[in-house]
């Protein structure tokens, strides 16, 4: 089980006859409060759209969480985390996150400093932030390997990452990004 926990994780996945397609949110998140893996049909086959009304996804504090072959888009919110705010453990792999703003920091994602954020494989792309982390805003822990930060954008600092904490980056390529201060 993962988390550590005694249960067994709950897993989604998608039938074949969404491939190409959009599920979009009617206006509120996917809050994730309990431990679950998403396996999607491929981030250029199956997207998960807000429409600009919510964020697309929360996880919970104490909450494991596994994503893999989605793109996340359409993502808004009015602080923290436009695409994704992560309190807990939450792992992308073969994802996209684009598309999403934030009134605060984190247009991508915001990871709290509960959170441990893990991508692979990943792109964070065409985010932006009113304040800080146009692409990621991490006060907790973050990793990123063979994964794309780029063209996010930030008013104040950061634009493709804002980082506070603990960050470790593998062959990951952050380029492109654009934020008008330091």
């Amino acid at each position: 089980a993962a988390g550590g926990s005694t249960f067994e994780t709950d897993i989604i996945t998608f039938q074949s006859s969404l491939t190409g397609g959009t599920i979009t949110l009617a206006g509120t998140k996917l809050a994730i409060r309990d431990d679950l893996e998403i396996r999607g049909l491929g981030a250029d086959q199956l997207i998960i759209d807000a429409n600009n009304q919510s964020r697309v996804l929360y996880v919970d504090i104490g909450t494991w969480v596994l994503i893999d072959r989605l793109t996340m888009t359409g993502g808004s919110s009015s602080n923290y985390g436009g695409g994704i705010d992560n309190l807990g453990t939450l792992t992308l792999t073969n994802t996209t996150v684009s598309g999403n703003s934030a009134s605060s920091s984190g247009g991508g994602i915001h990871n709290y400093n509960t959170g441990t954020l893990t991508l692979t494989n990943t792109t964070v792309s065409g985010n932006s932030a009113s304040n800080s982390g146009g692409g990621i805003f991490n006060t907790g822990t973050l990793a990123l390997t063979n994964t794309t930060v780029s063209g996010n954008s930030a008013s104040s600092s950061g634009g493709g990452i804002d980082n506070r904490r603990t960050l470790t980056l593998t062959n990951t390529t952050v380029s492109g990004n654009s934020a008008s201060s330091s």
